[in-house]
């Protein structure tokens, strides 16, 4: 009986201690979105992932692979482009627009500026149907670039992200989408472009320019992004933003759907002050930190220090696992005076979590001094024994010589 009575009460400590061994795991702030997924280029990384793999609508993130597949198309960006009424007309009224008109000049640069800033859906009807003369021609080659890129969990019917149950893709799919379109010059130029001049003069601008003005939101950090809306996929926001030197993609799907309170912004508000916050260069080695002492023989020094040659420095959490560091020296585990100044005697690695961070190349930096009580005590028994041979052998040879003279 006693020995249940103590069962139970260690279990009820488990219980009470559990939450709060938890707290000090980071987790993402409360935010609007029903999907968000954060992914560290620098690290390749995926930080934060919420719901990523829930196919959904993404709206005019679509728009996004109906760029990069037009680059495949229209080779000369200076290419001029009349409208006519049939690209007008195909455009569905509810859909943003530029408000292009027939018999109007534009080229594919500026026509694909304005589908990715602006998100005119009747600059990329017009793109479309100069590559392939109508929308459903182009939206299969959409729908062909997201599965060559291995968007399994997506198809496209449409290239503006009209309202259709058969148009979604995933959080996760769409980062797969960006870690190769974004190592494209040109498609990364058009996507992080904050203000681009068209040539009758005017600007155009990114749309959530204007919806930080509204909210009154620092958005400085993100570099580039794309915007999305409609009832069914909700407010949507993909992005590329920096955070000290650390480039990251940050996706969020399916705030409510109410674009007069700006829940994707507002998110990516909180979700950037988050990682301000809370992911930084923590320090693991410091300079001249000493990580092994080698001993050293027959010599004036006893010991000899290895010390971190510049700071070992990886970006991450406040809540970082320091049971993770660890070093591996290979070199020398015995120094002598016979070890001379400049002399390379190891390396040492330096990781977290088992990834490689540096290496360093473990130089001797002093020179080594030669002890002669310590070199006359540790051989002093060769020392004696010499001794006595050497005086066996005058003796011996003094004997000999006395016997030669006495003949």
């Amino acid at each position: 009986m006693k020995k249940l009575l103590w069962i139970i009460f260690i279990l009820i400590i488990l219980l009470m201690i559990l939450p709060l061994i938890s707290v000090y795991a980071l987790e993402l702030p409360n935010v609007n979105s029903d999907t968000v997924l954060i992914y560290d280029i620098n690290e390749d990384k995926i930080l934060f992932n919420k719901n990523g793999d829930r196919q959904r609508e993404i709206a005019s993130l679509t728009k996004m692979i109906t760029v990069y597949t037009a680059l495949d198309y229209e080779k000369d960006l200076n290419k001029e482009i009349t409208i006519n009424d049939f690209m007008r007309w195909a455009v569905n009224p509810e859909l943003s627009v530029h408000k292009i008109q027939t018999g109007e000049v534009y080229t594919v640069d500026e026509l694909l500026h304005m589908c990715m800033l602006e998100s005119a859906a009747d600059a990329c009807m017009a793109v479309a149907f100069d590559i392939k003369g109508s929308e459903s021609g182009m939206a299969e080659l959409v729908n062909n670039k997201a599965k060559e890129l291995g968007m399994i969990h997506s198809n496209f019917i449409n290239i503006t992200g009209l309202d259709n149950s058969n148009n979604y893709s995933t959080a996760e799919d769409l980062l797969l989408f960006l870690k190769v379109a974004l190592k494209n010059d040109t498609y990364r130029e058009i996507f992080t472009n904050k203000k681009y001049l068209l040539r009758n003069g005017n600007y155009i601008y990114p749309t959530i320019s204007g919806l930080s003005q509204i909210f009154k939101l620092d958005m400085s950090k993100i570099l580039g992004d794309k915007t999305g809306f409609t009832d069914p996929a909700g407010l949507c926001l993909a992005s590329l933003i920096k955070i000290e030197d650390h480039e990251m993609i940050m996706i969020t799907l399916g705030a409510p759907p109410v674009l007069k309170e700006g829940y994707h912004v507002k998110d990516a508000d909180i979700l950037l002050r988050f990682l301000e916050d809370n992911y930084n260069y923590e320090v693991l080695y410091n300079k001249d930190e000493v990580i092994k002492s080698l001993n050293i023989e027959l010599s004036e020094q006893e010991t000899y220090d290895i010390k971190v040659s510049e700071d070992v420095k990886k970006y991450l959490p406040s809540d970082y696992d320091r049971s993770l560091i660890s070093y591996k020296y290979e070199g020398k585990e015995l120094l002598s005076y016979l070890d001379k100044h400049g002399d390379k005697i190891g390396t040492v690695k330096y990781y977290y979590n088992n990834e490689l961070l540096y290496e360093q190349e473990v130089v001797l930096n002093e020179e080594i001094n030669i002890s002669i009580p310590k070199v006359l005590n540790k051989y002093k028994v060769y020392l004696i024994i010499g001794f006595i041979l050497i005086v066996l052998l005058i003796l011996m040879i003094r004997l000999l010589h006395k016997n030669k003279n006495g003949r």
